[in-house]
């Protein structure tokens, strides 16, 4: 027998979100834009650190569209996907699996 275990099994995803409307977000649109293509975030931060952090400069704000749903049965693995945005424009995507 075979089985298969969805990485993203425990995953939250925004309501407005899709994987084609994630992948059609480029650096240098607007918030509007991306609000158009995937929807408003889960949530939003801006990184207030006083160095870089991976791809992240202060000031940079994060729009988070999945988050950790905590699924019944376990810690599942889930899917981080956000848009970093530097000076009011897309600056980069970040994809990240969480294996917990």
């Amino acid at each position: 027998r075979d089985c298969w275990i969805w990485t993203g099994i425990g995953t939250r995803l925004a309501p407005g979100y899709t994987a084609w409307g994630f992948d059609s977000v480029r650096p240098g649109m607007t918030k509007s834009d991306v609000e158009r293509l995937i929807g408003l975030p889960l949530g939003q931060s801006l990184h207030r650190g006083s160095r870089p952090f991976g791809d992240l400069q202060t000031g940079d704000e994060v729009w988070q569209y999945g988050s950790d749903s905590s699924a019944l049965g376990g810690d599942w693995a889930w899917l981080s996907r956000a848009v970093v945005f530097r000076r009011g424009v897309v600056s980069h995507k970040v994809y990240w699996t969480y294996h917990d």
